[in-house]
């Protein structure tokens, strides 16, 4: 309302209330009292996170800080047309159902316009269900799983799916001379397992498949496949750590592959022999300020006392793409984020395109690789 509206309405107020003791101090003091809600409002985010639980093997509270960092760093810059962005986070424990339940908590609240982040499969999809059902967005899903991505269309996956980290390893391991492969697929991946099986298997490599159950047996028998075979192994960062070490134990210097999942590079650091281990990952790499986005990153986690990780750079690339979506929005909300979301083809996060496809999935242009160096240290 400009000026003269608000003078204009003012004088019909008075009018209206002559004769009823009301004066113009006091109507002008209602207005000091209700202010216009909608410009003071915060745009929230919102995340269900495991902080906390004995059997989570991986916390969330790097990834709290990355989106929160984002938020932080958004916010000095002028927050999002002039709002302040809050970042609004829940715990659970790494149990599936009470992500379902924290989700549906936290979109109740008409303030919360996306959800954002996630860690474990499970809990990752059932985010990705319970905010679909509320029509609520769900960005930077900490996953490359195809059935969670794109879910009803609402969910926006920021990394390559499993099948084309799988089609990058089979390029690795062909560059380097392998021509049989001895794959291991975790219970966490089976809904992808044909596919990623299928792309192992593209450029040429045998392969022969070990049932996840293998990892159960106290000494998995991998010496008996001979001198020149890869390893590779696509699970949860429990199985990615057990596959490495049984492998080094039995063949010390065999090429091994495995798939990005959570923390793993600070897991795989701890491991002895881990040496020489190639690691795919959907997002750049956060120690790397070659990119503009790792360098916002790394300055917007200057306060921060977590290191750098992939799963938290994620986390902070997913509060950027919805601020970047939410300045091109008028009125500031769901229903305009879904549009703005649903119209836009490529998204450039200083350095790491991003595209948007008509089904709602989000992909990396790339998938990137490191490798285990002999410090422990990793090598792009």
């Amino acid at each position: 309302m400009d000026r003269h509206e608000l003078i204009a309405m003012i004088g019909a107020w008075r009018r209206r209330m002559r004769g009823h003791g009301v004066s113009l101090l006091a109507l002008l003091a209602l207005f000091v009292a209700h202010p216009a809600r909608a410009e003071a409002d915060p745009v929230v985010i919102g995340a269900s996170l495991p902080l906390s639980g004995a059997g989570v093997i991986v916390n969330g509270a790097a990834l709290r800080d990355g989106l929160e960092a984002a938020a932080k760093q958004i916010n000095a810059r002028g927050g999002v047309g002039g709002r302040m962005l809050q970042v609004r986070v829940l715990d659970d424990g790494g149990d599936p159902e009470l992500a379902a339940q924290n989700t549906r908590t936290l979109v109740a609240d008409p303030e919360v316009v996306a959800m954002a982040g996630c860690l474990g499969e499970a809990a990752c999809l059932a985010i990705a269900k319970a905010a679909a059902k509320a029509g609520v967005v769900f960005v930077g899903p900490g996953s490359g799983n195809p059935v969670l991505c794109g879910q009803n269309g609402l969910a926006y996956c920021l990394r390559q799916d499993y099948v084309a980290e799988a089609a990058r390893i089979c390029r690795e391991l062909h560059t380097i001379g392998v021509n049989r492969a001895v794959v291991l697929v975790g219970d966490a991946f089976i809904a992808s397992k044909e596919r990623v099986i299928e792309a192992l298997g593209a450029c040429g490599i045998r392969i022969d498949e070990l049932p996840p159950s293998a990892l159960g047996a106290k000494d998995p028998d991998l010496s008996a496949y001979p001198e020149g075979s890869g390893f590779a192994v696509f699970g949860d960062t429990a199985d990615a750590l057990a596959f490495v070490s049984a492998v080094r134990q039995a063949q010390p210097v065999a090429p091994v592959a495995v798939m990005s999942s959570a923390h793993l590079f600070e897991w795989l650091q701890q491991i002895r022999g881990a040496r020489g281990v190639l690691v795919t990952h959907g997002v750049p790499d956060p120690d790397l300020p070659t990119l503009a986005i790792v360098r916002d990153y790394q300055t917007a986690m200057e306060t921060f006392v977590t290191a750098y990780s992939h799963e938290q750079f994620e986390a902070f690339e997913a509060v950027q793409v919805i601020a970047r979506l939410l300045r091109q929005t008028q009125p500031i909300g769901r229903t305009a984020l879904r549009t703005a979301l649903a119209g836009t083809d490529e998204l450039d996060l200083g350095g790491h395109v991003v595209s948007l496809t008509s089904s709602g999935e989000a992909r990396a242009s790339r998938v990137f690789v490191s490798l285990v160096s002999p410090t422990g240290r990793f090598m792009q």
